[in-house]
């Protein structure tokens, strides 16, 4: 029924293809749709958060988490955009850091050691889930939910 009007929807939309070089979990495009910046699986031990500039399309950052089994899936960000926040797994340890849109790590918090969890909620292998997860709320206030799956709560 529209394809009599695709001629207004044609270049309403750029399409570009930016080599990742490794699988991608997740990502995102910053609020300020200055960057997208993805969650990439290298191996069980290390994982990387790439961003990537929306004008350039070259990678402008890399910063990698090695752990014993790590676990990433989502990457959010503050309402500016300039804050991106990481929450992942090692091995039944849970951790959330947060990055400057240089890649760069601001402040890192070990939750499993701030609720005083135990580390036998160990990774499920075969599923990206790291059982944990993040918001960010507009007054910056960050909310943190993990999931114990051994205590099951």
């Amino acid at each position: 029924m529209l394809s009599q009007y695709h001629q207004l929807f044609d270049d309403l939309t750029q399409r570009r293809y930016v080599e990742t070089d490794l699988d991608v979990v997740s990502m995102i495009v910053s609020y300020d749709s200055k960057y997208l910046v993805a969650a990439c699986r290298t191996e069980h031990k290390l994982f990387e958060i790439h961003g990537y500039s929306l004008s350039t399309y070259e990678r402008v950052f890399c910063h990698q988490f090695k752990g014993e089994y790590m676990k990433v899936n989502v990457i959010e960000q503050n309402y500016a955009g300039s804050v991106f926040v990481v929450a992942y797994q090692d091995n039944g340890k849970f951790f959330v850091s947060f990055m400057s849109q240089q890649g760069k790590i601001i402040d890192s918090l070990n939750v499993s050691e701030e609720l005083e969890l135990d580390a036998l909620s160990k990774p499920v292998i075969g599923f990206d889930e790291p059982m944990i997860t993040v918001a960010v709320f507009p007054d910056e206030t960050v909310f943190v939910s993990v999931y114990h799956r051994i205590q099951r709560k």
